[in-house]
């Protein structure tokens, strides 16, 4: 079959737009435009989320092992939505330390306040995904109860390492380290 056997006709395109389109894939990219070269860091802050994302992955595994439970697709949909729910808990709660600290309060006050303000934020939303979680595993089967269960189980992981754990942690490091600011 040579190209001259061939017609493809689609009828969201007029002419115009086709020989757009076939001219832009034609041509070469242009190489990207030479300048200073700086060095690209994750934003202050990042690294750490990413390490708490990874121990609350480990706590949802382990779970789902005491309990001898095989990880599906939508296990890791539930998986990576729980993720994703654990860094928000954490932006929350750098986002109300940093309020804090602006408005001028001491360091260790400021963490304080920031923890326990970032808290019923993360408690509605948190909450509202175990309901849904609920429902969903009450009501559904097979691929939609899996997805709920590692969902719930991932919740409850996030909310207890996002809020107490890292708490914790963090309460240890400032009496340690009694740091004069706080970067986040």
């Amino acid at each position: 079959m040579t190209e001259r056997d061939t017609d493809i006709e689609f009828d969201f395109f007029d002419e115009p737009e086709t020989e757009e389109a076939t001219e832009r894939v034609r041509t070469p990219r242009r190489p990207p435009p030479r300048g200073p070269r700086r060095p690209v860091r994750p934003p202050q802050g990042f690294i750490p989320m990413l390490r708490l994302a990874g121990l609350i992955a480990f706590l949802i595994l382990a779970v789902m092992a005491m309990f001898n439970a095989t990880l599906t697709l939508p296990g890791i949909a539930g998986f990576i939505l729980t993720i994703g729910a654990a860094v928000d808990a954490n932006v929350l709660i750098n986002e109300r330390i940093r309020e804090e600290i602006r408005r001028g309060r001491r360091l260790i006050d400021a963490v304080e306040t920031g923890y326990r303000e970032a808290f019923r934020a993360i408690f509605d939303a948190n909450v509202t995904h175990v309901i849904s979680a609920a429902i969903m595993a009450y009501f559904g089967s097979g691929p939609v109860r899996g997805f709920a269960v590692v969902l719930m189980i991932g919740v409850v992981t996030s909310v207890f390492t996002a809020v107490y754990f890292t708490r914790m942690l963090v309460a240890l490091w400032l009496r340690r380290a009694r740091p004069r600011a706080l970067h986040i």
